[in-house]
């Protein structure tokens, strides 16, 4: 709900995005999602650049800081002429369970600004990035004793 006056401008003046730290992009499963979600956005690694500037270029609120103060971000990251190759490595194909995930210190800064800018664009899914589901919906195998009928000797106590 818009206030009166963020209503006549069409937008609130108050919506902010926290920009992606360091922190956040040295969790293994924030990148997978982060990656999850580009993928899912179906743009073709030649147009990422250009889409990421052009989303930053219309976000009609502020990137802050930690400190809550407004940041501006260094889109010159995509102003490589062989970076349709980089998004093509790193959004590129759903990476095998264990194997590791990590940002290459030299690619921090452009995926701490494309990280930002999606963040910015849609905040409810990316609220999610980096975070474990607690609970999948997957039945639990059952142990190798003689529980074959999925008693569980403690359930006293679990629903006590």
């Amino acid at each position: 709900m818009l206030c009166g006056q963020c209503l006549l401008l069409g937008f609130c003046r108050r919506l902010q995005t926290y920009k992606v730290t360091e922190k956040d992009i040295g969790s293994r499963q924030f990148v997978l999602d982060l990656k999850r979600h580009a993928r899912n956005l179906n743009i073709s690694f030649d147009s990422w650049a250009e889409y990421l500037i052009g989303r930053y270029r219309d976000y009609s609120g502020i990137i802050v800081d930690a400190a809550g103060c407004e940041i501006e971000l260094d889109t010159e990251v995509f102003a490589l002429p062989s970076i349709k190759y980089w998004f093509r490595e790193f959004i590129g194909k759903e990476p095998l369970p264990l194997m590791a995930t990590h940002v290459r210190r030299e690619a921090q800064e452009r995926v701490i600004v494309m990280a930002s800018i999606l963040r910015a664009w849609e905040p409810v899914k990316a609220s999610l990035w980096g975070k474990e589901i607690a609970n999948d919906h997957r039945p639990m195998p059952l142990p190798a004793n003689n529980n074959q009928q999925g008693y569980c000797p403690n359930w006293r106590l679990l629903v006590e």
